[in-house]
């Protein structure tokens, strides 16, 4: 009894043979060598209108229209069939007709049953009989099984020998010597042993399809990496547009307090921020959208391939996965290549209008209106930390002070968020030990401090610097002393309202300057009388504390071991912190 054709598999066939121009099942399908396939017509049409826009004759370029992958001087008419694609037309027909089949054995409108894989037919009840019989050791499927993922490939028609004199055999062989599919004809003519090394197709196919699992494994993290890069592109212009918004408010209140006095002037130099405005957003927004063009024509380019590479490798017969596994590894290794070396946006989109003056002293000192304010663009580092930052909260001269006090390659790469991967002090090490030098950042109520160091976390051995074991009966602990002469602590935000200050390290402490511990957060200065000590699961105790003064410079005015120096950083000297961020150094 005939069943109904999988809808499912329907489904997955015809999103697959879709033409990206038309939106209809492919006509004639051709495939370009990136392995986005086209119906033939409507890329005529596509290079026809492009060598035409560009005033050039049939040997001018022409990009693909889904991944702008560049093709030289090639003609539609010339490009091959894609005979995997065409297997794939074919089977999504028969899923459509399967209920309209009739049996290929007699000569009645019986309706098929089955299909014999040997003898490339379907057959009705009465002849699968007779088959059976006669023909006991052929495979024979239901159109039930037929319609499984895994039985496919068997349903297609056997790819034969076009040879004259080779009597159309099936090609069931692969000489590995020449690399090309070959029949048993072929076998003893054109491939004689020793010379030759021919195996069985299914043999071959097998090595193939596993060299094309690790090639489409490549091409998908290749894929996520771009996506995500793709994601960071889209925040970052999601980023312009609204700090563009905000500059452009920012700049209008400005307007609307001073315009009683200065409507005039005002007006005019206003109009003038906008459009400087308007060009820093041009200027970057024209940047941003070259990287996101060219990130989203590489994800095609990649998951045009892979889409492809799977495909074969789930639908493919044996001798397509043979013909097509080499030149989809080759066009991989291109497209690996050709991965855009930025994967970072090339601008964050942040900026912001900071206004010099108050209205009122615009207004009482009638200064000249171009002091208004200018548009503030900060780098691509401070840029960084203002959006992977949640304590930093858009503070632009607080990250600028931080990056100026680390120097100018600080690269605001966010590398671990309690919040987000934990508070002990082994998801601290699993996220820093590796990082090399650190920016630690550590907000307590409204206070933000932290250190920096320019030597790893990492407990174990360390050839880059000077380093010491020390056992601590007490806890029953080992730790790592480092030495650094660069480290030093700050404060950004404090509860004595002092400016931010830097803390650099005393010259004769730096053989004391961190200490690592796999059970603790980030420590400066030594454990027992250290200047900062981040605790395991620091969010829900009282262990961490702050004692600046002893191996880190205090502020003037301030003297080593008062109540008042030891609650400057965090606001008391024992703390529970509501936040800790590492970024890399």
């Amino acid at each position: 009894m005939a069943t109904a054709p999988d809808t499912t598999l329907g489904k997955q066939l015809e999103d697959l043979l879709i033409c990206s121009i038309c939106k209809e099942t492919l006509t004639e399908p051709r495939t370009l060598g990136c392995y986005h396939s086209f119906c033939k017509e409507c890329l005529a049409k596509h290079v026809k209108s492009q060598r035409e826009e560009a005033g050039e004759d049939y040997e001018h370029p022409f990009n693909c229209p889904l991944c702008r992958t560049q093709f030289q001087g090639e003609s539609v008419e010339q490009l091959p069939a894609n005979f995997f694609i065409n297997n794939l037309l074919e089977m999504l027909s028969i899923q459509e007709r399967t209920l309209q089949l009739h049996c290929e054995f007699c000569s009645g409108q019986v309706p098929t049953v089955c299909r014999c894989i040997d003898c490339e037919s379907y057959l009705c009840k009465n002849c699968l009989t007779g088959h059976n019989k006669w023909l006991d050791g052929h495979v024979v499927l239901t159109l039930e099984e037929l319609a499984k993922p895994e039985n496919h490939a068997k349903a297609k028609a056997k790819s034969r020998c076009r040879k004259d004199g080779h009597a159309n055999k099936p090609l069931e062989f692969y000489c590995n010597t020449c690399q090309e599919l070959a029949c048993m004809t072929c076998v003893v003519l054109d491939h004689p042993k020793p010379e030759h090394d021919c195996q069985p197709t299914g043999v071959v196919a097998e090595q193939h399809k596993e060299q094309l699992k690790i090639t489409s494994a490549i091409l998908r993290m290749k894929s996520n990496e771009s996506q995500s890069a793709l994601q960071k592109i889209k925040h970052a212009s999601q980023n312009l547009q609204t700090n563009t918004k905000k500059a452009k408010d920012a700049i209008l209140q400005q307007e609307k307090e001073i315009l009683e006095e200065f409507t005039k002037k005002l007006k005019r130099n206003t109009a003038i921020l906008i459009v400087e405005v308007e060009g820093k957003h041009n200027e970057m927004n024209r940047k941003i959208v070259k990287q996101h063009d060219e990130m989203k024509a590489y994800i095609e380019k990649v998951n045009g391939s892979l889409e492809f590479a799977q495909n074969v490798i789930e639908k493919g017969s044996n001798e397509e996965i043979l013909s097509l596994g080499n030149a989809i590894e080759v066009n991989a290794i291109s497209i690996e290549k050709k991965c855009p070396k930025v994967m970072l946006p090339v601008h964050y989109g942040y900026f912001k209008y900071l206004q010099q003056k108050s209205s009122r002293d615009v207004v009482d000192n009638y200064v000249d209106l171009n002091d208004l304010g200018k548009i503030v663009e900060p780098s691509v580092q401070i840029q960084s930390l203002l959006v992977c930052s949640n304590i930093m909260d858009g503070n632009i001269k607080l990250a600028k002070q931080l990056a100026d006090w680390v120097d100018k390659k600080f690269s605001g790469q966010l590398c671990y968020r309690a919040s987000r991967d934990g508070w002990k002090g082994e998801d601290f090490r699993k996220k820093c030990d590796d990082v090399g030098p650190t920016v630690t950042l550590v907000k307590c109520g409204t206070n933000v401090f932290g250190g920096y160091t320019d030597r790893s976390w990492k407990v174990d051995v360390d050839d880059e610097c000077e380093s010491t074991i020390c056992f601590i009966p007490t806890t029953g602990r080992i730790v790592r002393i480092k030495h650094s002469e660069q480290s030093f602590l700050f404060s950004l935000r404090n509860k004595d309202n002092l400016s931010p200050f830097k803390c650099p390290i005393y010259d004769y402490h730096d053989e004391q300057a961190i200490f690592c511990c796999k059970d603790w957060g980030a420590t400066f200065g030594d454990y027992s009388y250290g200047d900062l000590h981040i605790s395991d699961e620091a969010n829900t105790n009282q262990h961490s504390f702050s004692n600046l003064g002893r191996i880190y410079q205090q502020p003037p005015g301030y003297q080593y071991g008062t109540p008042q120096t030891k609650a400057l950083l965090a606001g008391s000297e024992n703390f529970t912190p509501t936040e800790i961020e590492v970024f890399r150094g």
